[in-house]
């Protein structure tokens, strides 16, 4: 009896819970306030491009375990998925909290330890960098006063109201989340040769975009790369619903198939994902 478990999408789940919280979430919190600003960009995004990574690590040991012909074919991507996780917790007690944090909560030793820590004990350039802080959560807590959730709705406020939901549903729109998350089932349901392979392909793919990305953006801009980038996902939306109306009888629109998700992964973390 084969056990095909890896078929809804586990891998994917085992990057987002290895991934999320620390480099997706910790990470990019910390380095949005700590990091300097000439390279704060690309060090966020290349937190971004570390969950790729783990999603490149997270598909090979779906790869390896497909193999198996027991019940461990599913178990040990679980106990994997279970473990990590815990482990990557426990190290994260040991950070010290948000210097930011502290100060919007008073804990103004806590944070003057921190960035000491973290400045090699300069104290003029702490004491400075605590004090602009401090101004900006002060302006920031006077404007959260005279602000109501209804003015996201407001005439001036509207653009970037749309601007900001429009991203997430052009994510399901564009198909970013059926390829990123259920590539392996299409693959599967086409037939095309090894699609755990394939799906490690994919995830690599993924992560040399999500690498290239931020670096195209701090050289270019965000509208040249947003402008190439969608063209070529609306381009090879086009090319993957052709080839699927065709009924993929042959091997070759079998393997078409396969390159469009293994380009689309590429321009996608490239372009939309780093934007």
């Amino acid at each position: 009896m084969r056990f095909y478990p890896q078929l809804y999408a586990p891998s994917t789940n085992l990057a987002i819970d290895l991934g999320i919280g620390i480099l997706n979430t910790v990470a990019p919190i910390y380095l949005s306030e700590l990091a300097p600003a000439h390279i704060r960009g690309r060090a966020i995004g290349f937190c971004v491009a570390g969950v790729s990574a783990v999603g490149v690590i997270a598909t090979t040991i779906v790869w390896g375990t497909e193999k198996i012909k027991d019940e461990r074919q599913f178990k040990i991507p679980l106990a994997i998925q279970v473990a990590l996780p815990f482990v990557l917790g426990l190290i994260s007690l040991l950070l010290p909290e948000s210097p930011v944090w502290d100060l919007q909560h008073g804990k103004l030793d806590s944070a003057r330890r921190t960035f000491m820590s973290l400045r090699n004990d300069k104290a003029d350039v702490v004491e400075s960098e605590i004090s602009v802080y401090q101004a900006s959560i002060a302006a920031d807590t006077e404007r959260v006063k005279a602000t109501k959730f209804l003015d996201i709705l407001n005439r001036t406020n509207l653009k970037r109201t749309l601007t900001a939901g429009t991203l997430l549903s052009a994510n399901q729109v564009g198909g970013q989340i059926l390829v990123g998350a259920y590539s392996t089932v299409l693959l599967v349901q086409s037939k095309v040769g090894n699609a755990f392979q394939m799906t490690v392909v994919i995830t690599c793919l993924q992560f040399l975009g999500a690498v290239t990305g931020p670096i195209l953006v701090d050289k270019v801009g965000r509208r040249p790369v947003a402008l190439v980038g969608f063209t070529m996902l609306f381009i090879l939306d086009l090319s993957a619903g052709s080839l699927a109306t065709t009924g993929l009888v042959t091997q070759s629109q079998k393997l078409g198939l396969a390159g469009v998700l293994i380009v689309f992964g590429f321009f996608n973390s490239a372009s939309f994902q780093s934007l």
